[in-house]
């Protein structure tokens, strides 16, 4: 589970707003899950996760707050995850919290 504590980028922080990165270092090439924990969104938005070449995209009901984004097969080596929530308005924020699990 990675949280706002480890961010990373200009924007990293703490308020609704915030936008960051985590740098990790993936030791064994799999497929992996993605789940978000994001503030609850007003209006329906959509999540995505990035890391090492993959990237996994998933719409967002309006109210949801934890979302399992997908799974993707994840490239060994370092690299950054990048995962954020976008509102119907376009306006993007990062996630709270992201739990990866190997499959």
């Amino acid at each position: 589970m990675l949280t706002r504590q480890d961010w990373r980028g200009p924007r990293a922080g703490w308020d609704a707003t915030s936008l960051g990165y985590w740098q990790v270092r993936v030791v064994e090439e799999a497929e992996y899950e993605f789940e978000l924990r994001f503030a609850p969104l007003a209006s329906p938005g959509r999540a995505r996760v990035r890391l090492n070449g993959a990237t996994v995209e998933k719409e967002v009901p309006a109210g949801q707050g934890v979302l399992v984004v997908g799974k993707a097969s994840v490239k060994k080596g370092a690299g950054r995850l990048e995962a954020e929530v976008e509102d119907g308005s376009g306006k993007t924020a990062g996630a709270h919290y992201v739990t990866v699990r190997k499959i």
